[in-house]
C-alpha cells in the first residue's frame, strides 16, 4: 500500500505548476524534485525502494 503522502504540500506544488511558465517535461522533473521535500517538511520518513516509486504522483491524488 505504501506510506500517507502529505498533502497539503503536495497540492500546494500542483497549484505552482499549474501556474508556471514551464513545458510539460520540466513540469514533471520540477514534480518529482519538490514532491521530494514533502516527506521531510511533514516530519515522516521518505518513501524507499518500491513505495518511491510514485509517490511525487501520489503526492497530488492524495491519500487512498
Amino acid at each position: 500500500m505504501g506510506l500517507p503522502v502529505p498533502v497539503e504540500y503536495a497540492v500546494a506544488v500542483e497549484r505552482y505548476l499549474e501556474e508556471a511558465p514551464i513545458g510539460g517535461p520540466s513540469r514533471r522533473v520540477y514534480r518529482i524534485s519538490l514532491a521530494g521535500w514533502a516527506w521531510p517538511l511533514a516530519g515522516k520518513p521518505i518513501p524507499q525502494g518500491r513505495d518511491r516509486r510514485g509517490a511525487a504522483g501520489a503526492a497530488a491524488r492524495g491519500p487512498r
